[in-house]
């Protein structure tokens, strides 16, 4: 059975919902290689595995990220990861 919900119900449906933190999608990057991500205040990207560093478009320096760190911004950002040697990071 379908049922028509009015746009402006379904938003204040959706709106009104709680939402759970997904679990993060561990990416596994080769030496050297790059990716890039928006990260939200306070969501963290952890090195797992390997070294990376990070390039932020709102940081004027750079991080670099072993296995076991993390970065956690306070605003919104997004940063560029390059991994060093093997990596994941998640």
């Amino acid at each position: 059975m379908n049922a028509l919900i009015p746009l402006a119900d379904f938003w204040r449906w959706i709106g009104n919902r709680s939402c759970t933190r997904a679990e993060a999608i561990p990416v596994r990057l080769a030496n050297r290689t790059t990716t890039s991500r928006s990260l939200n205040p306070g969501q963290s990207l952890q090195c797992v595995r390997g070294l990376v560093w990070l390039t932020s478009d709102r940081r004027k320096e750079d991080i670099v990220l072993r296995a076991g760190e993390a970065y956690v911004p306070s605003r919104q950002e997004r940063v560029v990861i390059e991994a060093l040697e093997d990596a994941v990071v998640q």
